[in-house]
């Protein structure tokens, strides 16, 4: 018991705080996602390659395996930028949905 004083503080119910949390966690699960898949598709190619080096015994790495890997791999540092600022993107969207994509 704890003598008739609320648990919670200001004006939200534990069941909006809880909402409001889902909401903050599923946010932060997705820009986790993002962050990783950017990561993998960075890097995927480039790994590839060097995966087929290392077992080729003198086989010669795909051309087209090479050139994926030599163009995404210096995009990971604009990919990244994307993806931290997509939430404030998303959020400016939600403020002004009279603005078109």
């Amino acid at each position: 018991n704890n003598g008739g004083k609320n648990n919670h503080t200001g004006n939200s119910t534990p069941r909006l705080r809880n909402r409001r949390s889902f909401r903050a966690s599923d946010s932060v699960k997705w820009q986790a996602f993002w962050y990783v898949g950017s990561l993998f598709l960075t890097w995927i190619f480039v790994t590839i390659a060097r995966w087929i080096e290392a077992a080729g015994k003198g086989k010669s790495i795909p051309y087209w395996i090479v050139l994926a890997g030599a163009t995404l791999a210096p995009f990971q540092g604009f990919f990244n930028y994307l993806i931290y600022i997509r939430p404030r993107y998303n959020a400016h969207r939600r403020r002004h949905p009279e603005i078109g994509r």
